[in-house]
């Protein structure tokens, strides 16, 4: 179907890359300057979000840990548990 007969069909469009370019440092300007607004702001949300991460770690190391305890067959882990505490 040659490209002027079907008018409903998307054409072609370009956009020079010097307006991609403003667009693009405009975006980045806005982006800079809400992050510098709020700083105090997302500081306190990414150190919130660590302490989250460190604790969910945590949680699955003691249940990791106490599993290990307990799920050595044949094997009693006291004397290996009493050797790293004393350590």
């Amino acid at each position: 179907m040659p490209y002027s007969s079907d008018k409903d069909a998307c054409s072609v469009h370009f956009i020079r890359t010097v307006v991609l370019k403003e667009i693009v440092l405009g975006e980045l300007n806005t982006l800079i300057s809400f992050d510098k607004e709020n700083e105090d702001e997302l500081v306190r949300a990414a150190m919130y979000n660590s302490i989250q991460k460190q604790s969910s770690e945590l949680t699955k190391a003691k249940k990791s840990l106490h599993q290990a305890e307990k799920g050595c067959v044949g094997y009693s882990t006291q004397p290996f548990i009493q050797i790293i505490k004393a350590s």
